[in-house]
């Protein structure tokens, strides 16, 4: 019997699949921002020796999600570029829904998603299992060797520091031209300087935030760095 889940149960649901499982997870979600929730319940997999696979379709890897995936052993990573799936499993339960891994996406979105057990309904879970391995076999293995690189370092080392607020590329810090050239070029179609985006991040931090070219960056790093504000 296929089960329908509300965002809090989706929530709920994924964290379940992650620490019960007893063989493997498979992780399929175009954005590798992992709720720092997970995180901890993956590393727990990673000292039980449980297979994780992460598939993710954003190639725009940060350095600090890069380096908590070199710390783990058992953790795998596959890139997909046309990915826009979001599918978490163990190999008792699944979910198929519209949720991502971030914080953002389970605070603030209207999520839907279904699950599926595998007592209850062996043949549909298979099928979907098998897609899910073959997404992976189609995918690049990929080989994080990015290491993370302090703020000041990238702006003597590439004029860079900032973030994209669309697609989260390291780009030059600058709250008055917080988009990357392709992304800018994308949102110029309609200049609307209060459009919201929907997996945005903080222009300064790279944190998921609810980013437009009037506010792009968190309260947080607003209050911290308001002197890049000042008008000139």
């Amino acid at each position: 019997m296929v089960r329908y889940l509300d965002t809090a149960a989706i929530t709920s649901e994924i964290a379940k699949i992650i620490k019960k499982a007893e063989e493997y997870v498979y992780i399929v979600s175009p954005y590798l921002r992992i709720f720092d929730r997970y995180k901890l319940l993956i590393e727990d997999n990673d000292l039980r020796k449980i297979d994780t696979k992460i598939i993710y379709g954003k190639s725009n890897l940060q350095p600090g999600e890069s380096d908590w995936i070199n710390s783990l052993k058992k953790v795998s990573l596959y890139y997909c570029e046309n990915l826009h799936a979001k599918c978490y499993a163990n190999e008792r339960t699944l979910i198929i829904t519209s949720m991502n891994l971030y914080e953002f996406s389970q605070i603030n979105n209207e999520e839907m998603g279904l699950a599926v057990d595998k007592d209850e309904d062996p043949s549909l879970f298979d099928e979907i299992m098998t897609d899910v391995r073959r997404i992976m076999r189609q995918s690049n293995n990929v080989e994080v060797s990015v290491r993370t690189v302090p703020k000041e370092e990238a702006n003597k080392t590439n004029g860079a520091g900032g973030f994209c607020i669309r697609c989260g590329k390291n780009i030059k810090l600058d709250p008055s031209k917080p988009y990357c050239v392709d992304d800018f070029i994308t949102w110029s179609k309609y200049s609307d300087t209060t459009y919201v985006e929907k997996n945005g991040v903080c222009h300064i931090c790279g944190k998921p935030n609810s980013s437009s070219l009037d506010r792009p960056v968190c309260r947080d790093c607003y209050s911290k760095n308001k002197e890049l504000f000042k008008k000139k």
